[in-house]
């Protein structure tokens, strides 16, 4: 499912983007490969410094980390009592996500396969969706991305309720937690507040803006709302054990984090997405959230809700 929808994805953008810069496909992809392999440089960096305002930098970005990614944020649905009862509780109603940092909305892609495949609960009726990046070309592929989960739902789902999506897109910085204050209604409305690999490229800004933005949103959030942190696990454990330190700061000292492991379901299938493109890229996309050989969790989730406290 992802790996289908990813290409049609890719596939249309690239084609219109070699056609704006006069360029043969096979000229972009080399262009595409160029960035992913400076991008895979930059994570581990403190301050990455990663060109999602280039649009072959974020093709490399999709085609590199959006399946997997959405599988991570699906999985961590599955593994949550507490997520799967949020949701839950929203059937036949309107669910509302705000995504920080959300850039192409890969959160909706994983819970759009939930949705579908992983439940046989009532959906809501609405899906209020919500992805607040301060890089304003994600807009876009947001969109496009929203629209085909939408044909995903019509043409998949069997029964009454079939969801509708109604996809916003917020431009400001979701670490500037002044700028909030313009969005009060976004986040009073949310059920859950998804930070997804957002605090592992902002490293050197968690004893400040991280822990201000936290403060502020676990302040002003109804009583009901879900804040989800969904971030990597890194070999050394001083970037969880800093993120821990941020989280009982704010949540206080019952914070637990929860290690998670795997890799794509069977039906996702790489080689699928690559012959979909029309135009060969040399790398591989990211298949594991493990380590390759102890498979060791590469992958922790928190939430926090005030009504329930952490999440289980």
């Amino acid at each position: 499912m992802y790996v289908e929808l990813v290409g049609r994805i890719l596939k249309e953008e690239v084609e219109l983007c070699a056609a704006d810069m006069q360029l043969p496909l096979d000229r972009v992809a080399e262009k595409i490969d160029r960035h992913i392999e400076t991008t895979s440089k930059e994570y581990y960096k403190p301050a990455p410094a990663i060109a999602y305002s280039d649009p072959l930098c974020r093709f490399g970005y999709l085609y590199m980390n959006v399946v997997v990614n959405a599988t991570v944020f699906e999985k961590t649905v599955m593994s949550s009592v507490d997520l799967k009862a949020k949701i839950k509780e929203t059937g036949e109603g309107t669910l509302n996500v705000c995504s920080l940092g959300g850039g192409p909305g890969t959160e909706l892609l994983g819970l759009s396969k939930y949705l579908l495949h992983r439940t046989s609960d009532t959906p809501p009726t609405k899906i209020v969706f919500n992805v607040i990046d301060n890089i304003h070309e994600w807009t876009e592929t947001w969109h496009l991305m929203a629209d085909a989960v939408e044909a995903d739902f019509q043409s998949g789902m069997k029964g009454p309720v079939i969801p509708i999506i109604a996809p916003t897109f917020l431009h400001f910085d979701v670490l500037d937690h002044d700028s909030y204050k313009n969005y009060s209604s976004y986040f009073r409305r949310a059920d859950i507040i998804v930070l997804n690999y957002l605090l592992s490229e902002n490293k050197t800004r968690l004893d400040d803006t991280v822990r201000n933005t936290l403060n502020y949103l676990s302040a002003s959030i109804s009583d009901d709302c879900t804040i989800l942190v969904i971030d990597r696990l890194e070999n050394d454990g001083r970037f969880q054990r800093d993120v821990t330190d941020v989280l009982q700061s704010v949540f206080g000292d019952g914070v637990v984090t929860h290690p998670m492991a795997g890799r794509l379901d069977r039906d996702e299938d790489m080689k699928v997405l690559k012959g979909l493109l029309g135009f060969k890229l040399e790398r591989t996309p990211r298949e594991n959230f493990r380590t390759p050989l102890m498979r060791n969790p590469t992958v922790f989730w928190f939430g926090w809700n005030r009504n329930k406290g952490v999440l289980l």
